[in-house]
């Protein structure tokens, strides 16, 4: 910086020639590459996925920053009963396939992730792909014949932080409640809490589940290299300590422990129906072929059954057995047990008896909160606070405009949809969200009151119609589907499809066959050959059908188009039709693939909620009539 400033005093006082206009150029170019650099390892620091330029070393990634650090800093250790505060008294202070198919998973994977403890992130490796792409491949392709990683290879660090805080369990406990509740039955839910669970698996046990699944010889052994090569150190306020060898537990954080886990679970549940099949628990009987008895998530645990003290004693003994195969322990004191339709004075009682904690309606269940009545706004205070929350004071006063814009777009406007995806809100928490989002986007504390320089259906407005593209994230049809029937899941769905269709949206208009051998594609009924339906382009000639389900492959291979009418045509526009239709279907090819459903708003002609989402916001979201600058 220094040089910089000489440079410029020079070229102010008419010194400059070729030679420091050169020197000053690379000097710049160096200062950038330390600011990009800077960036990148802010950015990474700060876990913000939704940054824009420019706000990336703003106050509010220094204030994430900062509030990650007081809150991750560990201060002592408690060390047999003594605190230990002093860093070197806690830690050792002289710490000293085939080729495409590798290729293919390092370019899957994230390119600026905070790097491992090598220090290099997935973007290096990609960049220098073309000089280490040979010793990685023979590095990983050596694991595959040994089974053993190179020292240092499977080595993690070991973070100690705060415990945070994942739909079709909630959406079932929630109908079960409401199930209970209205037929009046006495139930019982049993939330079991798992020491910690990733940690505690048996190596052995979980071989032998593989075994038992069917997993050969070799890939058990791959999956035990895994497990015995890792090794680990504890990082403490950032400084790593030597390393030690693990001995047991999946190791959070890599995508192949998940799978493992649930295989465990598995198992466990697999213990479970066999108790249910001889009749030492009793589940909940919904009808005389459905009954809900428990439910899992990971290592979260749910047993439902009903109100039966020697059920509990049944699911206390079953899991005690449980740990003794893969070492899952149940942290009784940390479960809960809630009683449905059960006074709270008995539900008490039953928890003191098996040394549990016990949990009243509503209650939050990954994440959300059930047995609430959603139809009122107090049912709704914790999504809005969370909401708020995320719009503190701070961040309204250290973000650029563009940088709010690009948090409510891809922050605040999904929070609540996790919620909104399982039940209706009412209209006034619905105005309650939209009012957040408008004030933090003008820089307006909730409190305060002044004219906003940007209009809000400007904000809303998708950019083909020259607005900013925010997402009526609490509006939009798709967010708010309402709460599925008891009765009929799907028939809140319909009614939302008509909906949409009286507003212009008919979904099923976006979807069509493409034909390939035609088995399994109506020739008159499906859309694969038009925008529409043969049947509504030549409805003459279909009324002649005998057969008005026939397939595609059925006319064309037997290249005749009128096999099956009643009658032959007797010219006019009966005739007109049929030669058209000759005509459209002459350059159809069948091919040896099958036929397969497509969707005309992806130009992949795949699905995705996203171009679903667009589409509704262009007919439903008001247009803007001046290009926003």
């Amino acid at each position: 910086m220094s040089r910089l400033v000489d440079l410029d005093r020079l070229f102010d006082q008419g010194n400059g020639t070729d030679v420091l206009v050169n020197e000053q150029t690379v000097l710049l170019k160096e200062l950038q590459d330390i600011h990009d650099r800077s960036s990148i390892d802010m950015a990474q620091k700060a876990k913000i996925r939704w940054s824009i330029e420019g706000d990336e070393n703003s106050k509010y990634f220094h204030g994430i920053l900062n509030k990650k650090r007081s809150q991750l800093t560990i201060r002592g250790v408690l060390v047999e009963g003594d605190w230990v505060d002093e860093p070197a008294l806690v830690k050792d202070p002289e710490r000293s396939i085939v080729y495409d198919e590798i290729k293919r998973e390092v370019w899957d994977c994230g390119t600026n992730k905070s790097p491992g403890p090598g220090g290099f992130t997935f973007d290096f490796i990609r960049r220098y792909w073309k000089t280490i792409d040979k010793d990685v491949v023979k590095a990983v392709k050596e694991f595959f014949v040994s089974s053993n990683f190179p020292p240092g290879s499977n080595a993690s660090f070991i973070t100690l932080f705060p415990k945070m805080q994942i739909l079709d369990g909630p959406f079932i406990l929630n109908e079960l409640i409401s199930w209970c509740k209205s037929k009046k039955t006495k139930a019982m839910i049993f939330k079991v809490d798992f020491k910690k669970a990733f940690d505690s698996v048996r190596w052995d046990f979980l071989d032998d589940i593989l075994n038992k699944f069917g997993f050969g010889t070799k890939w058990r052994g791959w999956i035990q290299g895994c497990l015995n090569s890792a090794m680990g150190s504890i990082l403490v306020n950032g400084s790593p300590t030597s390393e030690f060898k693990f001995h047991k537990g999946l190791k959070q954080g890599n995508p192949l422990s998940p799978f493992l886990f649930i295989l465990i679970m598995e198992s466990l549940h697999l213990s479970f129906n066999h108790i249910l099949n001889v009749g030492l628990f009793k589940g909940i009987q919904i009808d005389n072929s459905l009954t809900l008895s428990h439910l899992f998530y990971a290592d979260d645990a749910v047993f439902i059954g009903k109100w039966d003290k020697s059920n509990l004693i049944t699911i206390v003994n079953m899991l005690k057995c449980f740990f003794l195969a893969p070492g899952l322990k149940i942290n009784i004191h940390k479960s809960k047990l809630i009683g449905i339709g059960i006074p709270h004075e008995e539900v008490i009682s039953a928890a003191n008896f098996i040394g549990c904690s016990t949990l009243t309606m509503p209650f939050n269940y990954l994440g959300v909160k059930v047995g609430a009545h959603s139809s009122r706004s107090s049912s709704w205070e914790e999504v809005i606070a969370k909401l708020f929350s995320r719009l503190s004071k701070w961040k309204l006063k250290t973000l650029s405009i563009g940088g709010r814009l690009t948090l409510i777009k891809s922050v605040l406007s999904s929070m609540p949809l996790y919620h909104k995806s399982i039940y209706k809100v009412p209209l006034g928490v619905l105005n309650k969200m939209e009012s957040l989002r408008r004030n933090f986007f003008n820089g307006v504390d909730n409190k305060e009151r002044k004219l906003f320089m940007i209009g809000w259906k400007k904000v809303l407005a998708s950019k083909n119609k020259r607005g900013l593209g925010a997402m009526y994230g609490v509006r939009g049809s798709l967010d708010n589907p309402g709460s599925l029937s008891r009765n009929s899941p799907w028939s809140d769905i319909i009614k939302e499809a008509v909906s949409l269709s009286i507003k212009g949206i008919n979904f099923l208009s976006y979807v069509k066959k493409k034909v390939g051998n035609g088995e399994h594609t109506c020739f008159w009924e499906d859309v694969w050959l038009d925008d529409h339906p043969l049947k509504l382009s030549f409805p003459r000639l279909y009324a002649l059908k005998c057969d008005k389900e026939v397939s595609v492959a059925a006319i064309l291979i037997d290249s005749s188009l009128t096999g099956s009418f009643r009658r032959n045509s007797r010219g006019g526009i009966e005739e007109e039709q049929y030669l058209l239709l000759v005509e459209k279907v002459a350059s159809v090819i069948l091919s040896n693939g099958k036929d397969r459903w497509t969707w005309s708003l992806a130009s992949s002609g795949e699905f995705s909620v996203k171009s679903a989402r667009i589409h509704i916001d262009d007919i439903l979201l008001p247009s803007v009539g001046s290009v926003t600058r």
